[in-house]
């Protein structure tokens, strides 16, 4: 009993010890602590540093940024045009705007057609697009540089012989001219004249005529006459894009 109880008391006397011990030590740390003083706040971040953080974040941010796809509000998308010479044809993809003759804006979802020969050298087509979900709604684009065998530049004097002479551009628009309805309007673009064709048939058209340096342009857009009822302000904001530069 004695040998128990001596080991018990040894034991408290360790523990005791050890307490004392801690104690001491942690005395020890918060004098050590007082003599420091107290611990500094942390400094108020500059404008510099914010800056660098505001910099880092928008770098990790920017790739982002400028991988999101970027689309025109109304859906369209600007095509420029060369307007080549008749020789030319076959071609996609017009210019640069730099170069190019004329502009128009387009549906994104509509695709550019090759030009063919015959096109290109009877009709004066120099560019068309055409809708994927029809091919009857379309867009296209006739340049000339000549006025007849004369040779002279081309003007806008007389707004029915000007439309009796693109019927022959396109084969359904000829039709729609003797069977429909024909709205002509006369308009100012740039200061110069310009006529505005407007027919009311099977297939719609709206067609833009100008001319610009002696050039002359007809820009035809199509659409069967219930797809042209659903969206005739886009057909005809389509239209009513169709600009030519004053280039040679």
């Amino acid at each position: 009993g004695m040998n128990a109880c001596s080991a018990r008391t040894n034991t408290l006397v360790r523990r005791s010890s050890a307490s004392r011990a801690s104690q001491s030590r942690s005395r020890a740390s918060r004098a050590v602590a007082a003599a420091k003083g107290p611990e500094p706040a942390p400094a108020p971040a500059t404008d510099e540093a914010l800056g660098r953080r505001s910099t880092l974040a928008a770098a990790a941010v920017a790739p982002l940024l400028v991988l999101a796809p970027t689309a025109r509000a109304d859906g369209l998308k600007d095509f420029y045009g060369a307007a080549n010479p008749p020789a030319t044809y076959g071609g996609v993809g017009g210019t640069t705007k730099e170069l190019a003759k004329y502009t128009f804006q387009i549906p994104a979802s509509w695709k550019e057609a090759a030009v063919t020969k015959s096109e290109k050298g009877y009709t004066g087509i120099d560019s068309k697009f055409v809708s994927p979900s029809n091919s009857a709604t379309k867009a296209f684009v006739v340049s000339l540089n000549r006025a007849g065998e004369d040779g002279r530049n081309f003007a806008l004097t007389n707004a029915e012989s000007t439309l009796a002479s693109i019927t022959g551009a396109d084969i359904d628009f000829q039709d729609s001219v003797s069977l429909g309805e024909v709205l002509t309007t006369e308009k100012e673009l740039d200061g110069k004249k310009s006529f505005e064709y407007e027919v009311e048939a099977p297939n719609h058209y709206y067609v833009r005529c100008l001319v610009k340096r002696g050039r002359f342009y007809a820009f035809f857009v199509t659409a069967p006459d219930e797809l042209w009822a659903k969206d005739a302000d886009t057909y005809r904001a389509i239209a009513e894009s169709f600009v030519a530069f004053d280039v040679v």
